[in-house]
């Protein structure tokens, strides 16, 4: 995951989650990358289960599929309002 951040981010060390968003192929619309080793510490550090601490970074990863963001603080909030809705619809 380290090596995916440096070179599709430009950013050092692993993030939690990566989003590859295919917009030239219709029959695929991307790639969801989740680092085990960091979504477990996360869930640890937030007091939730594993398969909840995945789940929301599924969810995460289909809102930047779905083309949501969070490049501003209105992306952000736009976005994890959605998310919050479909973590509620799932658990």
């Amino acid at each position: 995951m380290a090596l995916l951040n440096r070179t599709y981010r430009g950013r050092h060390g692993p993030t939690d989650i990566l989003t590859f968003v295919y917009e030239r192929r219709p029959w695929l619309r991307g790639e969801i990358y989740i680092a085990a080793d960091v979504a477990r510490r996360q869930a640890l550090r937030r007091g939730v289960s594993l398969r909840d601490e995945c789940l929301r970074l599924c969810v995460h990863g289909l809102a930047h599929l779905a083309g949501y963001d969070h490049h501003t603080p209105e992306e952000l909030c736009r976005m994890r309002q959605k998310e919050f809705v479909a973590l509620v619809q799932i658990l």
